[in-house]
């Protein structure tokens, strides 16, 4: 720790310190990100891949352990990391010299004194770690101004630059920046537009804007390149308004495949409002025209609300705004960014060690006209006399004296789009850190922050276009395998992307499908729809060979996720067609069982029905079993669609037995293969629960969900702990037992929001706004009411429509206003009436004539008669009883 009298903490010991911070977390279902690889790399400035290594050691000494842990904020469960026991006693004995390190403060006047660092915190109430503040000092000393800068900005604002360069150094632009910040602080202009030609500085002066906004705005960085999806741009900017707590775009996006440009426009607008935020985009040229769709809505938004502003970076105006934004409305300012001035391009040749140049400078500075790369660039002057073109002299002056060993480096970088740790290059002899460091020094290759670098546009694309078409494709290949083995340590969808992108490039046509293929239901589930899409267009019968079957079921399945459901049903036939063709009786099955998925998804019953039955027929005759248990799910949840319940939990049962044979007889049953069939075997627990309410048998059902949410816990799926955990609280209600109801539709409540299931919440929200009017917190169960209302009107969704109408009634029955209660139950009965869902339509016209009971006894014993009928028809002789009860003793009608 200690080196020549200063104190350096090693990676282990900022990893340790930084989990002491967060030792109370130890026990808990739900952890901070902080307690992830990727918070922990974040926090302490690691980059990933030394986090992993560093941790591993921690654990072979036992200061640390690992488990998977819900992470707050995101879906899937993570590993998380903590100290042990013996990890606490150690790191507290850091702490301890850490906090007894003596620093020298420094302010306007020199050194001011000299203190520990626990004296520091006592003394000036800053809010940062011992450790943090030992980051801070150099040489000993801490200058007293960036304590407290510091220790604002890590209570108060956050600043999303991973995607930024380092500022190398600035110079000059003193009137650019002095503008643009004037510009900023003006209560008209919402946006900048710095333009100039490829390397003039743009991205240079916006790092030094960025830098000097940091501290009194939030700030927002995004490096646009051409292959930017939608989802691309949006996912960063969502997570940096959930940084700030702002979750609503970061939850939408989790839980929507397609999204919804009005949708996002309106969630964006919520999280930006009476936000201090500068939002930095380069290279906005690049942009594509489904995100520029976005940016036409970004810019009407910052037109609307108060406190955010932008500063976007291109080569060439972007049509998102026209001249009326820039000379009427004043919404929009342009800034043409030129040459350096004399005086700073003199400055910029000193400050980067070629005052040998100065005295050249007439001659260098009349060739680059004061273009700042340029002038980096330059070794000597000898290839510049004469040249008109300084493009030409930088690809015959420069590129051709690098030596064999920094040329390597820059063509292995050239087929990275996007910035990589630096281990990404060193795939070849001499492609070493010493021979990045060298490229870095003579500004060929630039550093971003967390240890990542990239290379210029023009540097990529001059090595780019001279590898020969076997290189290319040996380093594309390397740069799959990469993004691979990144993908299978950090589950980021992104890496799995590249990695499909980067086995094209390299024509490994066999490996780019066989990724696609084990990760593409993972993809697809996270809304990487038009990414993969792009992808699969690859793709011929040819190229896909025997995984044509797979390739179709994946393109079918990825059709149906975008609600293109007669695309789907083409793919998925051709599938059986191609499989008949072949005799695959498997392929069969599997094609069968995906129609007849979206035939239900149609409603078309029948048709589903029949598919069902023929993926059953092939399944058993092959002893497929999960295909046999996923074939019986369909037919179950068919009959239990239509009333037929005791065919419904038959088929189920007999599912849930499938798969018992499948677990007994296989000798391979683990990782991804157990997982899919305990994940069904969870939901078949939750349909049967769901029938078993339906029919009466509460205590069955809760006994049921209970095993279903015991699986889904070890599996980590959040979205349907959510969905039972609403299942259980009905259960309860059902029973009469309110107070333990509630408490189960609240968790549900909670899990929804954390992972942004909107398919849930509006139906736990109306669930516990039931139960509220039933125990009399009337103002309580509107509120959840209005907040179920919002979600279902947005989203359309009929049934959820109609359950917020009838509770609506329920609310307003319970105030006395009987006409309107009446008015909201008969709008819930006219939807469910037209979309078919019988067991809703009994408890409403139920709720219909308990209100009409003392008011129009003949239009309420007809409610009641078909309530009852209903009921009689499905079997649910729970709620019978419940009914034909209050009936007999006058509740409903006397």
């Amino acid at each position: 720790m200690f080196r020549r009298g200063e104190m350096r903490l090693t990676n282990d010991e900022k990893i340790l310190l930084h989990l002491l911070d967060y030792i109370k977390y130890k026990d808990e279902f739900e952890v901070p990100y902080a307690l992830s690889q990727e918070g922990i790399g974040e926090a302490t400035g690691i980059q990933r891949s030394h986090v992993s290594r560093a941790i591993t050691k921690l654990e072979e000494r036992k200061l640390v352990s690992e488990r998977v842990s819900h992470v707050a904020g995101l879906e899937r469960m993570r590993k998380t990391y903590y100290l042990t026991w013996e990890g606490e006693i150690h790191t507290k004995k850091i702490a301890d010299e850490v906090k007894g390190y003596k620093l020298k403060i420094i302010d306007n006047n020199g050194i001011k004194g000299e203190m520990e660092i626990r004296q520091i915190i006592e003394e000036f109430g800053v809010k940062l770690s011992p450790w943090q503040i030992l980051n801070l000092a150099k040489d000993g000393a801490i200058e007293f101004q960036n304590l407290f800068l510091e220790s604002k900005k890590s209570t108060e604002l956050v600043a999303y630059m991973e995607k930024a360069p380092k500022l190398k150094h600035f110079i000059g632009r003193e009137k650019e920046i002095e503008d643009i910040k004037r510009v900023l602080s003006s209560n008209e202009n919402r946006v900048v537009v710095i333009n100039g030609i490829s390397g003039i500085g743009k991205t240079t002066i916006a790092l030094k804007l960025a830098d000097d906004l940091k501290n009194e705005y939030n700030v927002y960085w995004y490096d646009f390149h051409e292959w930017d999806t939608l989802r691309n741009v949006l996912e960063p900017l969502s997570e940096f308004l959930a940084r700030l707590n702002r979750r609503g775009l970061r939850n939408y996006l989790k839980d929507e495949q397609n999204i919804d440009l009005n949708e996002v426009a309106n969630l964006f607008e919520d999280g930006i409002k009476n936000l201090k935020a500068v939002f930095f985009f380069d290279d906005f040229h690049k942009v594509s025209e489904k995100v520029l769709q976005f940016f036409h809505l970004f810019l009407e938004t910052l037109e609307r609300v108060d406190g955010p502003k932008s500063i976007i970076m291109t080569r060439e105006i972007v049509p998102f705004y026209d001249r009326r934004d820039v000379a009427v409305k004043k919404l929009v300012a342009e800034c043409t960014l030129g040459g350096l001035e004399e005086k700073d391009a003199k400055k910029l040749i000193e400050t980067t060690g070629k005052g040998k140049l100065l005295a050249e400078f007439e001659s260098i500075f009349k060739a680059t006209e004061g273009h700042p790369l340029f002038i980096e660039l330059l070794e000597d002057v000898e290839g510049l006399k004469g040249q008109n073109v300084i493009m030409r002299y930088i690809q015959e002056e420069i590129f051709s004296k690098l030596s064999e060993e920094e040329s390597k480096l820059l063509e292995i970088a050239s087929v990275y789009g996007e910035p990589v740790p630096s281990e990404a290059y060193f795939i070849e002899e001499g492609a070493t850190i010493h021979t990045l460091d060298h490229l870095i020094q003579k500004s060929l290759v630039l550093e971003l922050e967390n240890e990542r670098f990239t290379l210029h546009d023009f540097i990529r694309e001059f090595f780019y276009s001279r590898l020969s078409p076997l290189t290319k494709k040996k380093y594309h290949r390397e740069a799959a395998k990469f993004y691979l083995m990144k993908y299978i340590e950090d589950s980021i969808d992104k890496d799995c992307i590249e990695a499909i992108y980067h086995f094209l490039a390299a024509e490994e046509y066999a490996q780019a499908l066989q990724v696609a293929i084990k990760n593409g239901s993972i993809l697809i589930s996270h809304g990487y729809l038009d990414e993969l899409e792009t992808k699969l267009e690859s793709f011929n019968r040819e190229r896909a060979g025997s995984r044509w079957h797979d390739l179709l079921i994946l393109k079918g399945d990825l059709q149906g996720a975008k609600g293109n459901f007669q695309n789907a049903i083409s793919l998925y036939r051709e599938c059986l067609s191609f499989s008949t063709e072949f005799n695959n009786e498997k392929g069969i099955a599997e094609a069968n069982l995906k129609i007849g998925l979206v035939m239900l998804e149609l409603s078309l019953w029948d048709d589903a029905e029949n598919q069902f039955k023929s993926a059953l027929a092939i399944s058993e005759k092959i002893k497929d079993y999960h295909f046999i248990a996923q074939s019986k799910r369909g037919l179950g949840y068919l009959s239990w669609r239509k009333g037929l319940f005791e065919n419904a939990i038959s088929y189920f049962e007999s599912a849930m037995q499938a798969l018992q044979i499948k677990k007994e007889s296989s000798f391979s049953y683990h990782g991804d293969e157990y997982d899919k069939n305990l994940q069904l075997h969870a939901t078949l627990c939750i349909d049967l629960g769901n029938v078993l309410i339906e029919k009466g048998d509460t205590e069955k059902a809760i006994e049921e969900y209970t095993k279903g949410l015991e699986m889904l816990k070890h599996l980590g799926n959040m979205h349907e702990i959510a969905r039972v955990y609403n299942n259980i609280g009905d259960a309860y209600r059902e029973e009469g037992l309110y107070d333990k109801s509630l408490e189960f539709f609240e968790e549900a409540i909670r899990f929804s929001k954390l992972t942004g299931n909107k398919g849930i919440l509006p139906y736990a929200l109306t669930n516990a706004s039931e139960v509220l009017v039933e125990i009399g917190k009337i103002d309580e169960a509107r509120k959840y009411n209005e907040e179920a209302n919002e979600i279902v009107r947005k989203t359309n969704d009929k049934l959820g429509i109609a359950l917020v109408l009838k509770n609506f009634g329920l609310i307003l029955h319970a105030l006395g206003e009987k006409d309107g209660a009446e008015k909201k139950i008969e709008e819930s009965i006219g939807i469910l009436e037209k979309i078919n869902v019988p067991f809703e339509l009994a408890n409403a016209y139920y709720e219909l004539a308990r209100i009409l009971a003392n008011r129009n006894k003949e239009k309420a014993s007809d409610a009641l008669e078909k309530s009852m009928e209903i009921l009689h028809r499905l079997g649910a002789k729970r709620l019978l009883k419940k009914i034909e009860a209050k009936v007999n003793s006058k509740i409903v009608i006397s």
